[in-house]
């Protein structure tokens, strides 16, 4: 299933030579913020910690850092001293957001990285999810810009098959996806959008933009036949997420983003991603 996070998890050094390298640190904390309820303490934090006992609004925080880990405790970072930080400071901001009219949730999560200080861990991004489909991601290093992910879905059928190859070589490339019927898939599309956060691409615009580009053109079609960008192109994962990234660059920038990256879940195990992510 498609997951707002993309964690990276440091792994235990097995030698001091190779403690040496640079790590990826990766913490989600779960927790509820109510402005009408004082936050709860909570030892199920698998769920969330601190919890509401009347009705809150629920969030995952995810802080990535960057680092070696020391060479007295093997960690980049304590993740008592994130996990501290997110059940205080950023739960406060997040609560006098949800009472602040006009505030939205990046100028929420700038304003908890402003309070950070040398006595704090070292933050390479701050990811809050907001709901399962909806993300946005700080990097500390630039603070009027923020990574806004949202993803979405449409409904279509395709059928895989090259005219210039016989039967027989088609069903043995794509196998029953060449059938003549065709076949569907409930697509899930994540759009990732650089945009300032005091700007104008809002949740609403960037939603306008992909509906209007992508989904109103591809949901409940048959994209070989109902589709003019896949007359002359196979309509795999891969061509429709190059295709969904090229339909929106324009509309984004229109709305004040800068479009980073389109992924596209044809299955939950099948999923591209377009342009490519560096493989380190």
């Amino acid at each position: 299933m498609p997951s707002p996070e993309r964690q990276l998890v440091a792994a235990t050094p097995a030698t001091d030579t190779d403690a040496k390298g640079t790590y990826v640190l990766s913490r989600t904390v779960r927790f509820e913020v109510s402005p009408a309820h004082a936050p709860s303490p909570s030892s199920n934090t698998h769920e969330a910690n601190p919890c509401c006992e009347g009705v809150g609004a629920y969030f995952e925080a995810t802080f990535q850092c960057l680092g070696t880990p020391h060479h007295h405790t093997g960690m980049v970072q304590d993740i008592h001293d994130i996990d501290a930080l997110a059940r205080t400071r950023l739960a406060d901001e997040l609560r006098r957001a949800i009472t602040t009219q006009g505030q939205s949730p990046a100028q929420a999560v700038r304003a908890f990285a402003r309070t950070l200080t040398t006595d704090d861990p070292t933050f390479a991004s701050i990811t809050l999810a907001l709901n399962p489909r909806r993300s946005v991601t700080l990097r500390p290093s630039s603070m009027n810009d923020i990574l806004l992910t949202h993803q979405y879905q449409f409904a279509a059928s395709h059928r895989l098959y090259n005219a210039s190859l016989s039967q027989a070589e088609n069903e043995a490339l794509f196998g029953k996806c060449c059938r003549e019927s065709g076949h569907g898939h409930n697509y899930d599309v994540e759009v990732d959008v650089i945009a300032p956060i005091d700007g104008a691409c809002t949740r609403v615009a960037m939603d306008k933009a992909v509906q209007k580009s992508v989904i109103d053109r591809f949901d409940h079609r048959n994209l070989n036949t109902d589709c003019a960008e896949f007359k002359t192109l196979l309509p795999t994962v891969e061509h429709i997420t190059m295709v969904c990234h090229r339909l929106l660059r324009e509309p984004i920038a229109d709305v004040g983003g800068t479009l980073r990256q389109v992924r596209v879940w044809e299955t939950q195990r099948t999923w591209a991603s377009y342009p490519a992510e560096p493989m380190t």
